[in-house]
């Protein structure tokens, strides 16, 4: 397989899971976490999809690059 066929499918896997998740945590999240007590080091909401943008992107980075590999 040509190697950015396997890196496009190691994004959209990674990606799909993340939508998957976010469809099934986000109707909860408007009430839920606001209502959480957070430390003062707690982050601003604002931060926290770049982050998890940024986690599943270098997720399927790593995957792709053990493919590369062999699984080596």
């Amino acid at each position: 397989m040509n190697e950015w066929v396997a890196l496009g499918v190691a994004l959209g896997v990674c990606f799909g899971a993340a939508a998957v998740g976010s469809r099934a945590t986000m109707p909860q999240l408007r009430r839920w976490y606001p209502s959480l007590r957070k430390p003062t080091w707690n982050p601003p909401n604002a931060v926290f999809g770049p982050v998890w943008t940024a986690l599943y992107l270098t997720m399927a980075v790593a995957a792709w690059l053990v493919w590369r590999t062999g699984g080596d």
